[in-house]
């Protein structure tokens, strides 16, 4: 088996924890907006020093309901600012997050609860407690389960008046990089899913690397995000991590159908989201789009021919740049229709080789990385993945 390494780029901390961001912020940039959180009227501004509070008083709450270090707490929601308030919330009491998806079932529900062990439950409405109370007298360790709709965090916050700050940040400070900050559960399609185990330090390695190699991103003036992703994801965590560490204002948008006019409203300056959900965002755009490429249509709806893809290459440049889509400056209509065809089939070719078995093909080899949509592929709604991107070395052979 061949290993591969690197040598390390930043030094990984010997002390703290993730809990520093949030402190360090309201320290030194206290009236800086963090957070922008939708209400009623639009998005309301979480200035640094804002958010610190609403997090102290949770953490205080969580505290005085016994919660002690290293206990687990599940949060099962949708994406929201609350998400983000109570995971703080949390590691500020000393307890580690298990983070559970808002669509799952009883089963799940149980299962993940039980196996991390969970002394308390976050949930976002009454639909996930009326499934937390299905399973509820199996779980023996769970002791506490408050709603977000009937006013957990302000329950908690009444409950932890009597909580002094010196306790907290005794409370607080105690984790060390090499403490556990979450445990994360897999997907389990090869059986029940599975806790992955993550420190503070993992986060902080992580984000310590990409947040300057990402600088362009992070550190831009006015720099924003609206998160997406659900928060059980580690990509949604290590955005919402990264994001308070860099102090970019982070918003949340819980509803997919909502996303294009939360995108409008908001205007974030970077969006970080897996390439299915840039597809379902671009998909308007286009009348049609693929996952190795996109189906350029004529007005009337027709394939553009060779011709035709030609005539129009400096407008599908166009078009595909406002899309987003990597192009180099020097690109001429032959790489064009090669940077679509190719892309994912070369770095995902265990994904697609299903995709091109369904269209008849076999995967492409080295000497024609091209794949080659016939009538009835564009006929045939079931199918989204395909393209129409033609090697120039297979257009000839076919003349013959």
């Amino acid at each position: 088996m061949r290993e591969f390494s690197a040598p390390l780029t930043v030094e990984i901390p010997a002390t703290g924890n993730l809990t520093d961001d949030v402190v360090t912020n309201a320290a030194e940039v206290p009236a800086a907006v963090v957070f922008a959180r939708r209400t009623d009227d639009g998005w309301g501004e979480v200035t640094a020093a804002r958010f610190l509070a609403e997090v102290r008083s949770v953490a205080k709450g969580l505290v005085a309901a016994g919660i002690g270090a290293g206990d687990r707490v599940a949060l099962i929601s949708k994406t929201r600012y609350e998400w983000t308030l109570v995971d703080y919330a949390i590691w500020f009491a000393g307890a580690v997050t298990v983070p559970v998806y808002e669509t799952s079932s009883s089963d799940q529900i149980e299962w993940i609860l039980g196996d991390s062990g969970a002394v308390a439950v976050m949930a976002e409405g009454p639909e996930h407690t009326a499934r937390i109370a299905e399973r509820r007298s199996r779980l023996t360790d769970l002791n506490h389960v408050w709603s977000l709709a009937d006013n957990g965090v302000e329950v908690l916050s009444r409950l932890g008046e009597d909580i002094s700050d010196d306790v907290l940040e005794d409370r607080r400070t105690r984790a060390t990089p090499l403490d556990l900050a979450t445990v994360i559960y897999t997907s389990g399609t090869t059986g029940r899913p599975k806790g992955c185990q993550l420190t503070h330090g993992n986060f902080m390695a992580e984000l310590g690397v990409a947040v300057p190699e990402l600088h362009q991103l992070f550190e831009a003036d006015d720099a924003s995000t609206l998160l997406f992703l659900p928060l059980a994801h580690v990509f949604a965590r290590i955005i919402q991590i990264g994001a308070v560490k860099a102090r970019v204002r982070l918003g949340h948008s819980s509803d997919v159908k909502r996303l294009l006019p939360d995108l409008a409203e908001f205007q974030p300056t970077f969006l970080l989201a897996v390439p299915r959900v840039f597809e379902k965002v671009f998909k308007p755009m286009f009348p049609r789009t693929s996952a190795a490429g996109y189906l350029f249509l004529s007005e009337d709806g027709n394939r553009l021919s060779n011709d035709q893809f030609y005539q129009n290459f400096e407008k599908i440049v166009e078009l595909a740049r406002d899309a987003g889509v990597p192009l180099p400056e020097d690109l001429r209509p032959h790489g064009l229709r090669r940077t679509f065809a190719t892309n994912e089939l070369e770095r995902n070719p265990l994904a697609y080789r299903k995709v091109l078995r369904k269209l008849g093909h076999t995967y492409p080899s080295a000497a024609a990385p091209y794949l080659i949509a016939t009538d009835a592929d564009v006929e045939d709604e079931q199918s989204d993945l395909i393209d129409i991107f033609v090697s120039p070395d297979i257009e000839k052979r076919g003349k013959k």
